[in-house]
């Protein structure tokens, strides 16, 4: 049940996007992802610092090791993955610039 709701997320065109996903070793990979804005990424250490970065998702079974350098190209823009933020073995969510 919970695949059928991710996938229908994903393909659902008001909250995901069509995208090129291409590892920084590899050829390019037509994926859907979601796309999240302004989102606040807090860095622990000897202060917290807070930063507003954009965030995408993508899909496990599409993408299943993102890394950073590889590139999302969304529409005309290119993303370029810095940190992969969270994965819980079914979708990542990349820190991208």
């Amino acid at each position: 049940i919970f695949d059928t709701a991710i996938d229908t997320l994903f393909d659902d065109d008001n909250m995901a996007v069509a995208a090129i996903y291409t590892p920084a070793a590899g050829g390019p990979v037509s994926v859907r992802a979601i796309v999240e804005h302004n989102v606040d990424l807090v860095s622990a250490g000897l202060a917290d610092i807070t930063d507003r970065r954009i965030v995408i998702g993508v899909r496990k079974s599409d993408i299943a090791a993102p890394g950073r350098g590889d590139t999302i190209l969304i529409g005309a823009t290119t993303y370029t993955v810095d940190v992969v933020i969270a994965d819980d073995g079914i979708v990542s969510e990349l820190s991208v610039h």
